[in-house]
Formats: C-alpha cells, sequence, structure tokens
C-alpha cells in the first residue's frame, strides 16, 4: 500500500495533479468472460479470458476518452495505467 502512495507522489510531480480520475474493474460476469468458460470453470480459473477482456474494454474507454472526446479533450500523456491484484 505503501508503494501505491509512492507511486501516485511521483506522478503527481512528473505531470500535475489529474483533472480526471477514474477507476475501472473487471466484472467475472461480463458475457465475454461467462461464455468462454468450460463446464465447471470459474472466471478465477481463466486469468487470459479475464484480462484479455479487461484490455478490450479499457481499449474501448480510451477510445471513447481519447478519440471521440466523449467527456471532452482529454490528454492521453498523463493516462497512468496501475493494476493490482488482492
Amino acid at each position: 500500500m505503501q508503494q501505491n502512495d509512492q507511486d501516485a507522489m511521483v506522478i503527481v510531480a512528473r505531470h500535475g495533479k489529474p483533472d480526471m480520475f477514474l477507476t475501472m474493474t473487471c466484472n467475472p460476469q461480463w458475457s465475454e468472460i461467462s461464455e468462454n468458460l468450460r463446464p465447471g470453470q470459474s472466471p478465477e480459473n481463466r486469468p487470459d479470458l479475464t484480462t484479455k477482456d479487461f484490455n478490450l474494454k479499457l481499449g474501448q474507454l480510451c477510445q471513447d476518452l481519447f478519440k471521440r472526446h466523449i467527456l471532452g479533450t482529454a490528454l492521453p500523456q498523463n493516462l497512468h495505467q496501475h493494476s493490482s491484484t488482492l
């Protein structure tokens, strides 16, 4: 946890305070995940599926923000991605 705090301070020092802060999580009930599980499998057994589908949705979000500008003009150079597993 302390490392995450230090990472955040470095990001602010390098890029300035953020104008926007978004958090995105993976939902194991997404149809893209559940439809590709074999009988008896759970999403926890298939990190390849959950990671792939999360990254696809993250890519879609980035397209919406930085190409389609759905929330106004956003500068992608200040985008920081951090992933962690609990």
